[in-house]
Protein backbone atom coordinates (compact mmCIF):
# COMPACT_ATOMS: atom_id res chain seq x y z
CA UNK A 1 0.00 0.00 0.00
CA UNK A 2 3.04 2.31 0.13
CA UNK A 3 4.24 1.82 -3.44
CA UNK A 4 3.29 3.90 -6.46
CA UNK A 5 4.24 1.64 -9.40
CA UNK A 6 2.54 3.82 -12.02
CA UNK A 7 4.98 6.62 -11.24
CA UNK A 8 7.95 4.44 -12.18
CA UNK A 9 6.68 2.62 -15.26
CA UNK A 10 8.86 4.75 -17.54
CA UNK A 11 11.99 3.04 -16.18
CA UNK A 12 12.62 -0.61 -17.11
CA UNK A 13 13.90 -1.93 -13.78
CA UNK A 14 14.37 -5.43 -12.42
CA UNK A 15 13.01 -4.34 -9.05
CA UNK A 16 9.87 -6.39 -8.33
CA UNK A 17 8.56 -3.32 -6.46
CA UNK A 18 9.23 -0.38 -8.84
CA UNK A 19 10.32 2.73 -7.00
CA UNK A 20 11.06 0.97 -3.71
CA UNK A 21 14.55 1.42 -2.27
CA UNK A 22 16.71 -1.70 -2.36
CA UNK A 23 17.66 -3.32 0.94
CA UNK A 24 21.45 -2.67 0.61
CA UNK A 25 20.74 1.03 0.07
CA UNK A 26 18.39 1.13 3.06
CA UNK A 27 20.81 -0.47 5.50
CA UNK A 28 23.67 1.74 4.23
CA UNK A 29 21.60 4.84 4.99
CA UNK A 30 20.84 3.44 8.46
CA UNK A 31 24.55 2.86 9.09
CA UNK A 32 25.36 6.45 8.11
CA UNK A 33 22.58 7.79 10.33
CA UNK A 34 23.74 5.73 13.32
CA UNK A 35 27.32 6.93 12.77
CA UNK A 36 26.17 10.57 12.83
CA UNK A 37 24.26 9.93 16.06
CA UNK A 38 27.01 8.01 17.89
CA UNK A 39 30.31 9.58 16.87
CA UNK A 40 29.78 12.57 19.22
CA UNK A 41 28.71 10.34 22.12
CA UNK A 42 31.55 7.81 22.34
CA UNK A 43 32.33 6.93 25.98
CA UNK A 44 34.31 3.72 25.63
CA UNK A 45 36.26 1.38 23.38
CA UNK A 46 33.19 -0.63 22.32
CA UNK A 47 31.34 2.49 21.18
CA UNK A 48 34.40 3.64 19.26
CA UNK A 49 34.66 0.27 17.51
CA UNK A 50 30.95 0.40 16.66
CA UNK A 51 31.33 3.85 15.03
CA UNK A 52 34.26 2.62 12.95
CA UNK A 53 32.36 -0.50 11.83
CA UNK A 54 29.24 1.50 10.97
CA UNK A 55 31.37 3.89 8.91
CA UNK A 56 33.06 1.07 7.00
CA UNK A 57 29.92 -0.97 6.24
CA UNK A 58 28.40 1.42 3.62
CA UNK A 59 31.74 1.66 1.80
CA UNK A 60 32.23 -2.12 1.80
CA UNK A 61 28.66 -2.63 0.60
CA UNK A 62 29.21 -0.09 -2.16
CA UNK A 63 32.47 -1.69 -3.30
CA UNK A 64 30.78 -5.10 -3.41
CA UNK A 65 27.88 -3.59 -5.36
CA UNK A 66 30.22 -1.97 -7.90
CA UNK A 67 32.10 -5.25 -8.34
CA UNK A 68 28.76 -7.01 -8.80
CA UNK A 69 27.72 -4.51 -11.46
CA UNK A 70 31.00 -4.89 -13.34
CA UNK A 71 30.85 -8.69 -13.21
CA UNK A 72 27.03 -8.74 -13.58
CA UNK A 73 26.76 -11.06 -10.60
CA UNK A 74 22.97 -10.81 -10.70
CA UNK A 75 23.27 -13.16 -13.69
CA UNK A 76 25.73 -15.48 -11.95
CA UNK A 77 24.02 -15.87 -8.57
CA UNK A 78 20.32 -16.34 -7.97
CA UNK A 79 18.76 -13.40 -6.10
CA UNK A 80 22.06 -11.53 -5.78
CA UNK A 81 21.12 -8.91 -3.20
CA UNK A 82 23.77 -6.28 -3.90
CA UNK A 83 22.86 -6.24 -7.60
CA UNK A 84 19.95 -3.91 -6.81
CA UNK A 85 22.17 -0.97 -5.82
CA UNK A 86 22.85 1.50 -8.62
CA UNK A 87 26.42 2.56 -9.47
CA UNK A 88 25.71 6.23 -8.63
CA UNK A 89 24.36 5.21 -5.23
CA UNK A 90 27.43 3.08 -4.52
CA UNK A 91 29.81 5.92 -5.38
CA UNK A 92 27.79 8.23 -3.13
CA UNK A 93 28.10 5.87 -0.16
CA UNK A 94 31.86 5.58 -0.63
CA UNK A 95 32.07 9.38 -0.53
CA UNK A 96 29.88 9.51 2.62
CA UNK A 97 32.05 6.91 4.39
CA UNK A 98 35.20 8.88 3.58
CA UNK A 99 33.58 12.10 4.82
CA UNK A 100 32.51 10.48 8.11
CA UNK A 101 35.98 9.03 8.62
CA UNK A 102 37.59 12.45 8.02
CA UNK A 103 35.19 13.91 10.57
CA UNK A 104 35.78 11.58 13.52
CA UNK A 105 39.45 10.66 12.95
CA UNK A 106 40.48 13.86 14.73
CA UNK A 107 38.17 13.41 17.71
CA UNK A 108 39.78 12.74 21.12
CA UNK A 109 38.08 9.36 21.61
CA UNK A 110 39.69 8.05 18.43
CA UNK A 111 43.15 9.52 18.97
CA UNK A 112 43.33 8.28 22.57
CA UNK A 113 41.63 4.92 22.11
CA UNK A 114 42.87 3.86 18.69
CA UNK A 115 42.79 0.10 18.35
CA UNK A 116 46.14 -0.05 16.56
CA UNK A 117 48.58 2.07 18.54
CA UNK A 118 51.50 -0.15 17.56
CA UNK A 119 53.27 1.09 14.44
CA UNK A 120 54.12 -2.46 13.33
CA UNK A 121 50.47 -3.47 13.48
CA UNK A 122 49.50 -0.45 11.43
CA UNK A 123 52.11 -1.24 8.78
CA UNK A 124 50.98 -4.89 8.67
CA UNK A 125 47.34 -3.86 8.30
CA UNK A 126 48.17 -1.34 5.59
CA UNK A 127 50.17 -3.96 3.71
CA UNK A 128 47.29 -6.43 3.97
CA UNK A 129 44.90 -3.81 2.62
CA UNK A 130 47.20 -3.03 -0.30
CA UNK A 131 47.52 -6.72 -1.12
CA UNK A 132 43.75 -7.15 -0.83
CA UNK A 133 43.06 -4.24 -3.18
CA UNK A 134 45.66 -5.43 -5.69
CA UNK A 135 44.36 -9.00 -5.64
CA UNK A 136 40.78 -7.78 -5.86
CA UNK A 137 41.54 -5.62 -8.91
CA UNK A 138 43.35 -8.51 -10.62
CA UNK A 139 40.45 -10.84 -9.80
CA UNK A 140 37.99 -8.29 -11.13
CA UNK A 141 39.90 -7.82 -14.38
CA UNK A 142 40.21 -11.58 -14.87
CA UNK A 143 36.53 -12.10 -14.10
CA UNK A 144 35.43 -9.41 -16.56
CA UNK A 145 37.66 -10.83 -19.30
CA UNK A 146 36.39 -14.38 -18.67
CA UNK A 147 32.80 -13.19 -18.66
CA UNK A 148 33.22 -11.36 -21.97
CA UNK A 149 34.63 -14.50 -23.59
CA UNK A 150 31.78 -16.63 -22.25
CA UNK A 151 29.18 -14.11 -23.42
CA UNK A 152 30.70 -14.02 -26.90
CA UNK A 153 30.72 -17.82 -27.17
CA UNK A 154 27.18 -18.09 -25.79
CA UNK A 155 25.83 -15.41 -28.13
CA UNK A 156 27.28 -16.99 -31.25
CA UNK A 157 26.12 -20.45 -30.18
CA UNK A 158 22.56 -19.34 -29.44
CA UNK A 159 22.29 -17.39 -32.69
CA UNK A 160 23.44 -20.43 -34.63
CA UNK A 161 20.97 -22.64 -32.75
CA UNK A 162 18.19 -20.17 -33.55
CA UNK A 163 19.05 -20.26 -37.25
CA UNK A 164 19.12 -24.05 -37.19
CA UNK A 165 15.70 -24.34 -35.58
CA UNK A 166 14.21 -21.74 -37.92
CA UNK A 167 15.53 -23.73 -40.88
CA UNK A 168 14.15 -26.91 -39.33
CA UNK A 169 10.65 -25.44 -39.05
CA UNK A 170 10.57 -23.84 -42.49
CA UNK A 171 12.00 -26.91 -44.24
CA UNK A 172 9.50 -29.21 -42.53
CA UNK A 173 6.58 -27.01 -43.53
CA UNK A 174 7.81 -26.57 -47.12
CA UNK A 175 8.31 -30.31 -47.48
CA UNK A 176 4.87 -31.16 -46.11
CA UNK A 177 3.21 -28.52 -48.27
CA UNK A 178 4.88 -30.05 -51.29
CA UNK A 179 3.41 -33.42 -50.34
CA UNK A 180 -0.04 -31.85 -50.04
CA UNK A 181 0.28 -30.34 -53.51
CA UNK A 182 0.81 -33.83 -54.94
CA UNK A 183 -2.75 -34.70 -53.93
CA UNK A 184 -4.34 -31.63 -55.52
CA UNK A 185 -2.25 -32.08 -58.67
CA UNK A 186 -3.30 -35.68 -59.26
CA UNK A 187 -5.27 -35.82 -62.56
CA UNK A 188 -7.50 -38.55 -61.13
CA UNK A 189 -8.70 -36.23 -58.35
CA UNK A 190 -9.77 -33.61 -60.88
CA UNK A 191 -11.46 -36.16 -63.12
CA UNK A 192 -13.46 -37.73 -60.28
CA UNK A 193 -14.56 -34.37 -58.86
CA UNK A 194 -15.51 -33.24 -62.38
CA UNK A 195 -17.62 -36.40 -62.71
CA UNK A 196 -19.33 -35.64 -59.40
CA UNK A 197 -20.02 -32.13 -60.59
CA UNK A 198 -21.49 -33.37 -63.86
CA UNK A 199 -23.43 -36.42 -62.68
CA UNK A 200 -24.09 -35.72 -59.00
CA UNK A 201 -23.65 -38.64 -56.61
CA UNK A 202 -21.44 -40.87 -58.75
CA UNK A 203 -20.60 -44.07 -56.81
CA UNK A 204 -17.59 -44.94 -58.98
CA UNK A 205 -16.13 -41.44 -58.61
CA UNK A 206 -16.57 -41.58 -54.82
CA UNK A 207 -14.95 -45.00 -54.65
CA UNK A 208 -11.95 -43.84 -56.67
CA UNK A 209 -11.58 -40.73 -54.50
CA UNK A 210 -11.72 -42.91 -51.40
CA UNK A 211 -8.98 -45.16 -52.79
CA UNK A 212 -6.91 -42.10 -53.68
CA UNK A 213 -7.25 -40.60 -50.18
CA UNK A 214 -6.53 -43.95 -48.54
CA UNK A 215 -3.29 -44.32 -50.50
CA UNK A 216 -1.93 -41.12 -48.89
CA UNK A 217 -2.76 -41.92 -45.26
CA UNK A 218 0.13 -44.39 -44.76
CA UNK A 219 2.70 -41.85 -46.01
CA UNK A 220 2.26 -39.25 -43.28
CA UNK A 221 -1.22 -37.77 -43.72
CA UNK A 222 -3.58 -37.90 -40.73
CA UNK A 223 -6.69 -36.73 -42.55
CA UNK A 224 -7.86 -35.91 -46.08
CA UNK A 225 -11.18 -34.44 -47.16
CA UNK A 226 -12.47 -33.69 -50.68
CA UNK A 227 -14.94 -30.85 -51.24
CA UNK A 228 -16.95 -30.24 -54.39
CA UNK A 229 -17.08 -26.99 -56.35
CA UNK A 230 -19.67 -25.55 -53.94
CA UNK A 231 -17.62 -26.31 -50.84
CA UNK A 232 -19.67 -29.28 -49.71
CA UNK A 233 -17.67 -32.15 -48.28
CA UNK A 234 -18.12 -35.27 -50.40
CA UNK A 235 -15.57 -37.62 -48.84
CA UNK A 236 -13.27 -37.84 -45.81
CA UNK A 237 -10.48 -40.27 -44.93
CA UNK A 238 -8.63 -40.36 -41.65
CA UNK A 239 -9.20 -37.74 -38.96
CA UNK A 240 -9.06 -33.96 -39.35
CA UNK A 241 -8.11 -31.60 -36.54
CA UNK A 242 -11.24 -30.17 -34.97
CA UNK A 243 -11.24 -27.36 -32.40
CA UNK A 244 -7.43 -27.03 -32.13
CA UNK A 245 -6.01 -25.41 -29.00
CA UNK A 246 -3.80 -23.14 -31.08
CA UNK A 247 -4.09 -22.19 -34.74
CA UNK A 248 -2.40 -19.66 -37.00
CA UNK A 249 -2.67 -18.90 -40.69
CA UNK A 250 0.75 -18.98 -42.31
CA UNK A 251 1.82 -16.32 -44.76
CA UNK A 252 2.31 -18.75 -47.63
CA UNK A 253 0.49 -19.43 -50.93
CA UNK A 254 -2.99 -20.88 -50.37
CA UNK A 255 -2.79 -19.74 -46.70
CA UNK A 256 -2.18 -23.07 -44.94
CA UNK A 257 -2.78 -23.25 -41.21
CA UNK A 258 -0.61 -24.60 -38.44
CA UNK A 259 -2.51 -26.16 -35.53
CA UNK A 260 -1.62 -27.42 -32.09
CA UNK A 261 -3.96 -30.36 -31.70
CA UNK A 262 -3.84 -33.65 -29.85
CA UNK A 263 -0.50 -32.67 -28.19
CA UNK A 264 1.28 -32.04 -31.47
CA UNK A 265 1.70 -29.76 -34.46
CA UNK A 266 -0.55 -30.36 -37.47
CA UNK A 267 -0.16 -28.68 -40.85
CA UNK A 268 -3.48 -28.17 -42.61
CA UNK A 269 -3.45 -27.24 -46.31
CA UNK A 270 -6.55 -26.29 -48.31
CA UNK A 271 -5.74 -26.57 -52.02
CA UNK A 272 -7.87 -26.13 -55.15
CA UNK A 273 -8.26 -29.04 -57.60
CA UNK A 274 -8.36 -28.22 -61.30
CA UNK A 275 -9.69 -30.09 -64.29
CA UNK A 276 -9.15 -28.62 -67.75
CA UNK A 277 -8.28 -25.28 -66.15
CA UNK A 278 -11.52 -25.20 -64.17
CA UNK A 279 -11.74 -25.41 -60.35
CA UNK A 280 -13.86 -28.47 -59.68
CA UNK A 281 -13.22 -28.88 -55.95
CA UNK A 282 -10.90 -28.55 -53.00
CA UNK A 283 -8.81 -30.93 -50.96
CA UNK A 284 -8.04 -30.47 -47.26
CA UNK A 285 -4.86 -32.36 -46.39
CA UNK A 286 -3.51 -32.50 -42.84
CA UNK A 287 -0.16 -33.88 -41.73
CA UNK A 288 1.13 -34.23 -38.15
CA UNK A 289 4.56 -32.71 -37.58
CA UNK A 290 5.44 -35.09 -34.76
CA UNK A 291 9.20 -35.08 -35.31
CA UNK A 292 9.28 -31.27 -35.42
CA UNK A 293 7.26 -30.91 -32.21
CA UNK A 294 9.56 -33.36 -30.45
CA UNK A 295 12.69 -31.57 -31.70
CA UNK A 296 11.37 -28.25 -30.35
CA UNK A 297 10.90 -29.76 -26.89
CA UNK A 298 13.96 -32.00 -26.64
CA UNK A 299 16.75 -29.42 -26.65
CA UNK A 300 18.86 -30.61 -23.70
CA UNK A 301 21.92 -30.20 -25.90
CA UNK A 302 21.65 -26.43 -25.45
CA UNK A 303 21.43 -26.74 -21.66
CA UNK A 304 19.34 -28.06 -18.81
CA UNK A 305 17.35 -24.80 -18.71
CA UNK A 306 17.11 -24.19 -22.47
CA UNK A 307 13.73 -23.56 -24.05
CA UNK A 308 12.26 -22.70 -27.46
CA UNK A 309 9.13 -20.62 -27.83
CA UNK A 310 7.08 -20.14 -31.02
CA UNK A 311 4.25 -17.61 -30.93
CA UNK A 312 2.07 -15.41 -33.10
CA UNK A 313 0.53 -12.06 -32.24
CA UNK A 314 -3.24 -11.69 -32.26
CA UNK A 315 -5.44 -9.12 -30.50
CA UNK A 316 -2.53 -7.68 -28.45
CA UNK A 317 -1.60 -11.10 -27.11
CA UNK A 318 1.08 -13.61 -27.93
CA UNK A 319 -0.42 -17.04 -28.45
CA UNK A 320 2.27 -19.69 -28.01
CA UNK A 321 2.57 -23.42 -28.47
CA UNK A 322 3.68 -25.52 -25.47
CA UNK A 323 7.35 -25.46 -24.67
CA UNK A 324 9.69 -27.33 -22.40
CA UNK A 325 8.58 -25.84 -19.08
CA UNK A 326 5.06 -24.83 -20.20
CA UNK A 327 3.24 -28.05 -21.12
CA UNK A 328 0.07 -26.35 -22.37
CA UNK A 329 -0.80 -23.69 -24.94
CA UNK A 330 -0.58 -20.28 -23.26
CA UNK A 331 -1.03 -16.57 -23.97
CA UNK A 332 1.03 -13.58 -22.86
CA UNK A 333 -0.06 -9.90 -23.08
CA UNK A 334 1.91 -7.91 -25.63
CA UNK A 335 4.84 -5.91 -24.29
CA UNK A 336 7.48 -4.17 -26.38
CA UNK A 337 10.15 -5.27 -23.88
CA UNK A 338 9.63 -8.98 -24.60
CA UNK A 339 12.03 -10.65 -27.05
CA UNK A 340 9.03 -12.18 -28.81
CA UNK A 341 7.84 -8.65 -29.71
CA UNK A 342 11.03 -8.09 -31.68
CA UNK A 343 10.81 -11.55 -33.21
CA UNK A 344 7.31 -11.07 -34.67
CA UNK A 345 8.41 -7.62 -35.86
CA UNK A 346 11.10 -9.27 -37.98
CA UNK A 347 14.12 -8.34 -35.85
CA UNK A 348 16.87 -10.88 -35.18
CA UNK A 349 19.23 -10.49 -32.25
CA UNK A 350 20.14 -11.47 -28.71
CA UNK A 351 19.00 -9.88 -25.46
CA UNK A 352 19.45 -10.29 -21.73
CA UNK A 353 16.14 -10.23 -19.90
CA UNK A 354 13.83 -11.97 -17.43
CA UNK A 355 11.42 -14.62 -18.63
CA UNK A 356 7.94 -15.58 -17.41
CA UNK A 357 9.57 -17.38 -14.43
CA UNK A 358 11.31 -14.14 -13.32
CA UNK A 359 14.65 -15.78 -14.12
CA UNK A 360 17.46 -14.02 -15.96
CA UNK A 361 17.95 -15.54 -19.40
CA UNK A 362 19.97 -14.92 -22.54
CA UNK A 363 17.50 -15.10 -25.41
CA UNK A 364 17.88 -15.02 -29.17
CA UNK A 365 14.88 -13.83 -31.13
CA UNK A 366 13.87 -13.68 -34.76
CA UNK A 367 11.10 -14.41 -37.26
CA UNK A 368 10.43 -17.94 -38.51
CA UNK A 369 11.09 -17.29 -42.17
CA UNK A 370 8.12 -15.51 -43.76
CA UNK A 371 5.51 -17.57 -41.92
CA UNK A 372 4.33 -14.75 -39.63
CA UNK A 373 5.65 -16.49 -36.51
CA UNK A 374 8.30 -15.48 -33.99
CA UNK A 375 10.83 -17.77 -32.32
CA UNK A 376 12.81 -17.26 -29.12
CA UNK A 377 15.60 -19.59 -27.96
CA UNK A 378 16.70 -18.94 -24.38
CA UNK A 379 18.88 -20.36 -21.60
CA UNK A 380 19.13 -19.38 -17.92
CA UNK A 381 22.18 -17.27 -17.10
CA UNK A 382 22.71 -19.25 -13.87
CA UNK A 383 23.56 -22.28 -15.95
CA UNK A 384 25.63 -20.44 -18.53
CA UNK A 385 27.75 -18.60 -15.97
CA UNK A 386 28.55 -21.61 -13.82
CA UNK A 387 32.29 -21.36 -14.78
CA UNK A 388 32.24 -17.75 -13.53
CA UNK A 389 30.84 -18.87 -10.17
CA UNK A 390 33.63 -21.41 -9.76
CA UNK A 391 36.26 -18.86 -10.79
CA UNK A 392 34.96 -16.23 -8.35
CA UNK A 393 34.82 -18.67 -5.44
CA UNK A 394 38.44 -19.74 -5.97
CA UNK A 395 39.62 -16.18 -6.63
CA UNK A 396 37.92 -14.84 -3.49
CA UNK A 397 39.46 -17.55 -1.33
CA UNK A 398 42.91 -16.90 -2.80
CA UNK A 399 42.46 -13.16 -2.27
CA UNK A 400 41.65 -13.61 1.43
CA UNK A 401 44.54 -16.04 1.97
CA UNK A 402 46.99 -13.81 0.09
CA UNK A 403 45.96 -10.69 1.98
CA UNK A 404 46.04 -12.32 5.40
CA UNK A 405 49.31 -14.16 4.73
CA UNK A 406 50.99 -11.15 3.15
CA UNK A 407 49.95 -8.86 6.00
CA UNK A 408 51.20 -11.33 8.60
CA UNK A 409 54.57 -11.80 6.85
CA UNK A 410 54.97 -8.03 6.47
CA UNK A 411 54.16 -7.50 10.15
CA UNK A 412 56.65 -10.16 11.26
CA UNK A 413 59.39 -8.71 9.07
CA UNK A 414 58.77 -5.10 10.10
CA UNK A 415 58.17 -5.71 13.82
CA UNK A 416 61.90 -5.96 14.80
CA UNK A 417 62.69 -2.75 12.93
CA UNK A 418 59.78 -0.88 14.49
CA UNK A 419 60.72 -2.17 17.93
CA UNK A 420 64.30 -0.95 17.46
CA UNK A 421 63.06 2.46 16.31
CA UNK A 422 60.77 2.73 19.35
CA UNK A 423 63.63 1.78 21.68
CA UNK A 424 65.83 4.41 20.03
CA UNK A 425 63.10 7.01 20.50
CA UNK A 426 62.73 6.06 24.15
CA UNK A 427 66.53 6.24 24.69
CA UNK A 428 66.73 9.67 23.04
CA UNK A 429 63.79 10.89 25.16
CA UNK A 430 65.46 9.68 28.39
CA UNK A 431 68.80 11.28 27.43
CA UNK A 432 67.02 14.53 26.73
CA UNK A 433 65.29 14.46 30.08
CA UNK A 434 68.60 13.83 31.91
CA UNK A 435 70.25 16.64 29.97
CA UNK A 436 67.42 18.99 30.98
Amino acid sequence: GLDWPALHQWFADDNPHPGRMSRPTAWSFLCCAMTLLLMHRVRGLQQGLLVQILTALPALTAVAALAGLMLELRLVYANYLLGQMAAQTAIGFIAISIALWLRWRGMPWYRSRAVLNNEGQRIGLLGALILAVTTFCAMLAGGVATQREIESAISSGLLQAHRNYVNLVTLNIDLRLGQSVTISSRPQAGEHLHALKARGNDADALRHLSDLAGSFLPVGFSGIAFLDHSGREVLRAGRLAEHPEWSVQLKLPHAPRLHWWNDGLVLSARLPILSNGEVVGTVIAEQPLSALAKALKDIEALGQTSEIGICHLQHDKFHCIPQRFMPRVFSVPYSHSLPMSRAVAGETGIVLTRDYRRQYVIATHGPVGALGLGMVVKVDTLELYEPIREYLSIALLLSLLTSAGGGLILYLRVKPLVSEIERSRETIREQGERAL
